[in-house]
């Protein structure tokens, strides 16, 4: 007999594995030398303009997504599923391409992992998905080490004061 194991979206991915990526990704805008509270004054400005789509599926983002104040997990779903468009072109080249990819397979992982039903095609594909995600975010955090100085974000470092 298999042991069942049963896959935690909520917890391990929406509020685990995206959501540390999120942060990453608004630590790094912070970063860009010259112009970081500006991308992240974008970024913000960028989600706001994403329109609602059904009544439950992508609802309305909160002003400033990037300050992560009363997130549940269905609004980082909400961010996942929209933030292409929206930090697009934000970040210099190699890393936009890099991020774009990144937010591409996560978001791909993702809906592959909410399916109910899978085909032998869909099931081979999220079998590879977790190497190929490793790998990139490996060189995604590899990267802004050798080339961005983060910091914790005004939020975290607000709530360590507390």
């Amino acid at each position: 007999m298999f042991p069942l194991l049963v896959v935690d979206l909520l917890h391990e991915f929406e509020l685990g594995v995206w959501k540390a990526v999120f942060t990453h990704l608004i630590r790094v805008l912070y970063a860009v030398p010259g112009r970081g509270a500006d991308l992240v004054i974008e970024f913000n400005r960028r989600f706001r303009k994403v329109p609602t789509f059904g009544t439950d599926t992508i609802r309305r983002i909160s002003s400033n997504a990037s300050e992560h104040k009363k997130l549940a997990a269905q609004d980082y779903e909400d961010l996942l599923q929209t933030i292409i468009p929206v930090i697009e072109d934000l970040l210099p080249e190699p890393l936009n391409s890099m991020v774009l990819t990144i937010l591409f397979r996560l978001a791909e992982w993702h809906a592959l992992a909410k399916l109910h039903m899978h085909t032998d095609d869909t099931l081979v594909h999220f079998d590879k998905s977790p190497v190929i995600i490793g790998r990139e975010l490996r060189g995604f955090r590899d990267y802004t080490q050798v080339h961005y100085t983060t910091k914790e974000l005004p939020g975290e470092v607000a709530a360590r004061a507390r």
